[in-house]
């Protein structure tokens, strides 16, 4: 009897386990819905299994959904949108979400190609990844001002994407949230933003100007890859209204991150200040335009081996510190600059000739001597 009775209770456990996650509780004017763990919410759920979409069987046009619905004579209001809610509903356009709702989590709009226009209201703090990828017809989207992050792949494929608004509350972009988004043309980086995920912006090849409020902080923004920069693919940086050609780095920065700069093909100076003590790998990378650099530092910036790839460091020109000149002519990185040239003092900066160590115009054995009493300095 015993043997029966579990065996009776491992077959009800296994048909319980086999039931879908996120099945509805009830269904309501075509919305289906699941009460929350707090038993006293809802969150809108989908209809069908949600690995084959459409995850509902006849959806259309615009939907609403309610801030509160009454199931069992209860009132319930409506908190969340679950996981792939509506992915893969086609015939969607539209789509009104109420003030209640404070949690979108992620698919759940992913593939709704008929979607063109979507605003998230203020009060949700969460929208998860993947959540419009695939929505090929999407052209506008509303962001909440209380998120702070942009989970992965969130855009991901939004090819009629032509601009969104990055809330000053992010702090976080995650990996190939805004990737092949092929119509986006613009984009502000709050100062908020500390870091920006891999591939990003990938494929965004449309991007024509990149705006950041903070020059100071763009700098300390810790970009993933090459690709998680906008400015690899826009080219123009924009800050204070005005595009950014003559580059200088605010002082009490300390450090040029990695690929901060990469891309920016329209920059032609560069003045780092004497708060600055590293550049990152690819900081510099394909600044083509580049032609001359001031360097404040009295000693030589450490600078990854790569900072400054794409370069012309046979043409452009570096400028240096009158007191420490024959130092940037031996450190690394920086002796890759065929033109060196001193500076400060209040006067204008004056041509050096290579391998003149010593300072007397010509270059013989005893710059040889001078360069091995510099190094015994070091």
């Amino acid at each position: 009897m015993k043997t029966k009775l579990f065996n009776s209770v491992l077959m009800v456990v296994a048909l319980l386990t086999a039931l879908p996650a996120n099945a509805y509780d009830f269904m309501d004017n075509g919305l289906c819905y699941k009460i929350n763990q707090d038993g006293v919410s809802v969150s809108v759920t989908y209809e069908t299994n949600y690995s084959t979409p459409p995850t509902y069987s006849n959806l259309s046009g615009n939907i609403s959904i309610p801030d509160k619905v009454t199931y069992n004579g209860a009132s319930y209001p409506v908190t969340e949108i679950d996981f792939y809610s509506f992915r893969g509903c086609t015939d969607v356009t539209g789509v009104s979400i109420p003030s209640s709702i404070t949690d979108i989590r992620g698919y759940a709009f992913m593939g709704c190609t008929g979607l063109t226009d979507v605003t998230i209201p203020d009060n949700v703090t969460f929208i998860g990844g993947f959540l419009f990828s695939g929505c090929t017809n999407l052209k506008n989207v509303t962001l909440p001002n209380k998120i702070t992050r942009i989970c992965s792949n969130t855009f991901n494929g939004c090819t009629n994407l032509t601009s969104v608004v990055i809330p000053e509350s992010v702090t976080l972009i995650e990996e190939w949230a805004f990737a092949n988004c092929s119509c986006l043309t613009s984009i502000i980086i709050p100062s908020s933003v500390t870091a920006i995920a891999k591939s990003t912006f990938t494929n965004c090849t449309s991007l024509t100007g990149v705006t950041t409020p903070d020059l100071a902080k763009w700098c300390g923004i810790y970009f993933g890859d090459k690709s998680a920069n906008p400015l690899y693919n826009a080219h123009h940086l924009y800050c204070n209204g005005a595009e950014v050609q003559d580059l200088d780095i605010p002082e009490g920065t300390t450090r040029i991150n990695a690929f901060a700069f990469a891309g920016g093909t329209n920059l032609t100076t560069l003045t780092i200040p004497t708060s600055v003590t590293a550049v990152g790998q690819q900081s510099f990378l394909g600044c083509k335009s580049l032609n001359k650099i001031y360097c404040k530092r009295p000693r030589p910036v450490s600078a990854s081996s790569d900072a400054f790839e794409g370069v012309d460091t046979e043409t452009c020109v570096l400028y240096v510190p009158k007191e420490s000149e024959q130092m940037w002519w031996v450190a690394d990185v920086w002796k890759e600059f065929v033109y060196i040239e001193a500076w400060g003092n209040g006067n204008d900066p004056n041509p050096t000739l290579r391998g003149d160590v010593n300072g007397d115009g010509i270059v013989n054995g005893a710059d040889v001597t001078a360069l091995y009493e510099i190094l015994l300095e070091q």
